[in-house]
């Protein structure tokens, strides 16, 4: 790129810069007034600099002020790396962004700790930087050609599996939906993420972050699970691969995929219909270094499944949008399934006395009164999975109690399930830790109805009782 050729040509002033690397990186020295230390930030991060400096001129002085300069980065920078640069390493990037437009414009010496904010000259030099990321973009060196070729041929020798697709499992609560992801991946390869509020398309994609290598800072493409995932199926075309997402709408998942959203698109034997270019050169490099797969765009291969599990009536959840959605298939786990965890569940009646049932039928029972009492939605009810095996013996598990007390029944209906004169849920806890009644007489009918005497308790056991 002939602006770094000239820069580089001009180092020994003040501070020096070394010629982008393949992953379109610029390494740049500090001022020496603290010893010799480099830094790095990437072509990308360097043009999006100087588009946000043309779009605040105003903040911006042709003379180096160290204090003015490094509000104005800290206030006008759009991009983190860029904005951190700007704070910490002011003068030496300050330097860097002077030398870009400068030597865009002219092969003149230049003045240090001066910068030329014209708006003409900042667009020459974006328009530089961005012949320059066309030209990475396109360029493929004989070396990674024949990589290609190698890797063509092994691709034709082995034939890419087919039948990838986007599945959404869900259902209420426990209805087993983790347990039926382990099922479909069994004997695959996958990659599991799972999603919450503060999930980005950074974190899902994969972002630059800083690494250290011989005492110096770089910044390098950090992978998400989208692209591992994508990569280790290029490469394994003989096997199934599966991305893996756990709580797929605890984050805005259309903003977590971003432009991936597109990739979504299956044809009928599950390659992505579309295909879309590399958001930055980082990526693009990353994927293609070493042994990685020798593609210029992106495309889901036939081999991989994006596969989903989310409960749509969970408190602190996101909405789907149609569009989003129309993109997967969706399988609905219903309540009661066969499969079940074997066990008896415990509980006191309004004569202290000790009763048990199976788990079966207490949860269909409690699921029968909630809809029958309360109309509670079916997504929102208790299914067979919501507790394993260990967790059934001599009471009923805490978190049935505390799931029906603060997420189900928050908003009213909490007398149509428990006792009348537990107001809080720690009387509702102290109940149950000591082996009173916490159930309304109404719901223990229900129960007794299909419940077995277990045990007597001794007079005054408990004086929580049921109305």
């Amino acid at each position: 790129m002939p602006v770094f050729d000239r820069i580089i040509a001009a180092n020994g002033v003040l501070t020096d810069t070394r010629e982008p690397r393949v992953e379109a990186v610029v390494d740049f020295s500090n001022s020496g007034r603290r010893g010799e230390g480099w830094f790095t930030i990437s072509v990308s991060q360097l043009r999006q600099t100087l588009v946000d400096i043309s779009e605040h001129l105003a903040r911006f002085t042709p003379h180096y002020d160290e204090n003015a300069w490094r509000e104005a980065f800290r206030n006008c920078l759009q991009n983190d790396v860029a904005k951190t640069m700007g704070s910490v390493q002011t003068l030496p990037f300050f330097e860097l962004l002077a030398k870009v437009i400068h030597y865009s414009n002219s092969e003149e010496d230049r003045v240090v700790k001066t910068i030329n904010l014209d708006p003409d000259a900042i667009a020459n030099a974006i328009a530089q930087i961005d012949q320059y990321l066309d030209a990475l973009q396109d360029a493929v060196p004989a070396e990674e050609q024949e990589q290609e070729q190698e890797q063509e041929q092994e691709q034709d020798e082995v034939e890419r599996l087919v039948g990838g697709r986007n599945l959404i499992i869900y259902g209420a609560p426990g209805t087993g939906k983790s347990h039926k992801i382990n099922e479909l991946v069994a004997g695959g390869n996958s990659v599991r993420t799972v999603f919450h509020p503060d999930t980005q398309n950074s974190d899902f994609f994969g972002s630059l972050k800083p690494r250290t290598h011989d005492d110096k800072i770089r910044y390098e493409f950090a992978p998400g699970p989208f692209m591992i995932s994508v990569r280790d199926a290029l490469l394994d075309a003989g096997n199934q691969h599966f991305l893996v997402i756990e709580e797929l709408n605890r984050a805005p998942a259309a903003g977590v995929f971003g432009e991936l959203f597109q990739l979504l698109d299956r044809q009928e034997n599950g390659t992505g219909t579309y295909e879309v270019d590399f958001p930055n050169p980082e990526s693009l490099a990353w994927m293609r270094s070493e042994k990685g797969p020798k593609i210029h765009k992106l495309r889901i291969p036939s081999n991989l499944s994006i596969v989903a599990t989310m409960n749509s009536a969970d408190q602190g959840v996101y909405p789907l949008d149609t569009a989003f959605r129309r993109r997967w298939i969706q399988e609905y786990l219903p309540l009661e399934g066969q499969d079940a965890p074997d066990g008896r569940i415990s509980y006191v009646d309004a004569s202290n006395i000790h009763k048990s049932m199976p788990w079966r039928d207490f949860v269909r029972t409690l699921n029968s009164w909630l809809t029958e009492k309360l109309d509670v939605a079916e997504d929102r009810l208790l299914g067979q999975w919501f507790v394993k095996p260990g967790e059934l013996g001599e009471r009923v598990p805490a978190k049935i109690l505390l799931y029906l007390w603060d997420d189900l029944l928050r908003h009213g209906g909490r007398d149509i399930i428990f006792a009348k004169n537990l107001r809080t849920y720690g009387q509702l806890d102290q109940a149950a830790s000591g082996g009173a009644p916490v159930f309304s007489t109404v719901f223990l009918e229900k129960l007794d109805a299909v419940s077995t005497p277990d045990m007597a308790v001794a007079d005054g056991a408990g004086d929580a009782v049921g109305q």
